[in-house]
């Protein structure tokens, strides 16, 4: 090949690389959004589950004295106009569906839509005695007036739970988790863990527990007498408080423990 045509094919191959480079950058910019609204509803008895996940959102949930599900969803799409982000959040439907004794919200969306493209952020009142099992990767979790037992996963967000009454299964990631129990709760199982936040927990004054603590870049406080199991840590807590009836197991890498 001559050296005008070895010129030329670098100089197409280059244009290529530029034209695929202009692409991807156009095909990154969602800088523009769009929201939609739904609102659903469906029968619910204390008692039963509820289960709802988002990979994008939070979740805010308030327990009420009240035989209904109430779901507000907040869908917002993400895409380089303001055109591309609404096809986005009309193509994503939602709805309510019950099987096995456990209400769902479901989701279907285009299989070929990226999570980045959008979010779902839920606002949700249910019967008080409903058990949650909740799940999002970037979000935060909120749960106020449930008795029901309480699972809640998220990576990037903090928990927390007010007036609360039965067992809780909290795990997040990057986040803190904050737990302030119901004066009437007694015999509670409760499982925290985060990676990078600290754990607040506040517990009734006749609260009775096997307590085991542990965090490696922080403190541990409890404001009420603990029988000591093992040595004495700064950072490993084991022992009982009351009778030790309850577990309250709780894990952080970095943060602190604070119980009172």
């Amino acid at each position: 090949m001559g050296k005008t045509n070895i010129l030329r094919a670098k100089r197409v191959s280059f244009l290529a690389c530029m034209s695929v480079f202009i692409f991807l950058a156009s095909g990154c910019d969602l800088g523009e959004k769009y929201q939609i609204t739904i609102h659903l509803s469906e029968s619910l008895e204390s008692g039963m589950r509820f289960a709802a996940d988002t990979h994008n959102g939070s979740i805010r949930v308030t327990g009420a004295q009240t035989g209904v599900c109430n779901v507000t969803a907040r869908i917002t799409g993400r895409g380089p106009t303001v055109e591309d982000a609404r096809k986005v959040a009309e193509n994503i439907k939602i709805w309510l569906e019950h099987y096995g004794g456990r209400l769902t919200a479901r989701i279907d969306k285009p299989s070929k839509l990226e999570q980045r493209y959008y979010s779902i952020d839920y606002e949700i009142q249910l019967p008080s005695g409903t058990g949650l099992e909740f799940e999002t990767h970037n979000g935060s979790i909120k749960v106020e007036k449930v008795t029901g037992p309480i699972r809640v996963s998220t990576h990037n967000g903090g928990i927390e739970c007010y007036n609360v009454f039965g067992n809780i299964n909290a795990q997040t990631h990057n986040g803190g988790v904050n737990v302030n129990y119901d004066d009437k709760a007694d015999i509670i199982d409760t499982n925290i863990t985060t990676h990078n936040g600290s754990i607040e927990i506040k517990v009734p004054d006749e609260f009775s527990a096997d307590l085991n603590a542990s965090t490696h870049n922080g403190s541990i406080k409890v404001s009420m007498p603990v029988t000591v199991i093992g040595e004495i840590d700064k950072n490993n807590l084991k022992g009982k408080i009351g009778k030790g009836l309850g577990s309250l197991y709780l894990r952080t890498h970095n943060g602190s423990i604070t119980i009172r």
